[in-house]
């Protein structure tokens, strides 16, 4: 039988039990595998027991069937592309300096990759101290065969993936010790929205296979904003959120966060009522958490900012329908949970 995924009333009660967070409207009770009823979904959630409709991933990690080479992948590149360093650009000491840097990224581009098809692209960031390479050469590799898998098994369309950094000093960091003495990590999360709009979407959706058709003006992109995606982990997590979602809704419709996201739900909807981006809709926002993600309390505050979130905010989000929270169990702030998230936000991103 078809398991059902938590909607976000229950999690915001299983995560109360655990940490005594109030407020919760939904039964503390978690789904049984097993169903003792027939659901019956209204705009994605079932009423009588809050479960999502969507057969999401609900543990911290995917299956070993789905991390499995598949027998077909694509092939990774490298894009290289000129921005400037706009943190560093924004502090007071360098008033009037414009910080130039040639950053590189990587470009995932899936198996049978063909110039004449148009394909959507997810932009997939980081963590702290980490890099471009963290995603797809490093700890979160597997992705590209849970990609591939997912394709095979038709539950997604293929799709580029480009993992830049969201990191902008003028020197690279290269070494641990190097990220630890970043003096205001923050910083950087807001401020990579222009590097985001002006230097890289350009650059990579003027040299890949995109709906935007090698076409980088300002309307072709809001045009193809449907098929672009922002996802990231931890405060990759919160640079979708400042950047993304708060900075640039005009460009991308899909969002990812995984982990977090270290925002005051005003600021979101000051962001989202504005002139700029009032009329704009939300295709899809993903976001996922679990019971031991607790680096610096991301479970906690970013139900809680969810919940909010709906509640401030029905015009742009309804749960289940353009929106969910999938609270995971055995699932901590690790890159086994966010192969998981990634999965559960390719289910629904392009629809």
């Amino acid at each position: 039988m078809k398991k059902a995924a938590i909607s976000f009333g229950l999690a915001l009660c299983l995560l109360a039990c655990c940490i005594g967070l109030s407020g919760c409207s939904a039964g503390s009770q978690k789904p049984s595998e097993t169903p003792s009823h027939t659901h019956n979904f209204v705009n994605g959630v079932c009423p009588e027991d809050g479960v999502y409709e969507t057969d999401f991933i609900l543990r911290g990690r995917v299956s070993e069937e789905l991390k499995t080479a598949p027998a077909n992948v694509g092939t990774i590149e490298e894009i290289t592309y000129t921005t400037r360093s706009y943190y560093l650009e924004s502090l007071p000491e360098n008033e009037g300096k414009e910080i130039e840097l040639t950053k590189t990224a990587e470009v995932y581009l899936p198996y049978g990759y063909d110039a004449s098809q148009k394909y959507n692209v997810m932009y997939l960031l980081h963590g702290t101290g980490e890099d471009e390479k963290c995603w797809l050469t490093f700890k979160g590799k597997d992705v590209i065969n849970v990609l591939e898998n997912m394709v095979a098994q038709h539950l997604c369309e293929p799709v580029i993936i480009v993992t830049p950094t969201w990191y902008s000093p003028e020197t690279p960091y290269t070494t641990q010790k190097e990220y630890n003495a970043d003096p205001d990590p923050d910083g950087w999360t807001s401020k990579f929205a222009a590097e985001l709009r002006n230097d890289l979407i350009p650059a990579v959706e003027g040299k890949y296979s995109t709906y935007a058709e090698g076409d980088t003006s300002s309307a072709k992109l809001t045009e193809t904003r449907d098929h672009r995606a922002f996802c990231g982990v931890s405060r990759g997590s919160m640079t979708v959120m400042k950047s993304g979602l708060m900075q640039n809704l005009d460009y991308i419709a899909n969002f990812g966060n995984f982990s977090g996201v270290w925002t005051e739900v005003s600021e979101l909807k000051e962001a989202l009522t504005s002139p700029d981006y009032a009329s704009y809709d939300i295709n899809f926002w993903y976001n996922g958490t679990g019971d031991a993600d607790t680096v610096g309390g991301a479970n906690e505050s970013h139900v809680a900012f969810y919940k909010s979130a709906m509640e401030e905010l029905p015009g742009k989000f309804t749960d289940g329908m353009n929106s969910v929270m999938i609270y995971k169990k055995s699932s901590g702030h690790d890159y086994n949970a966010w192969l998981a998230d990634f999965y559960n936000a390719m289910l629904k991103f392009y629809q």
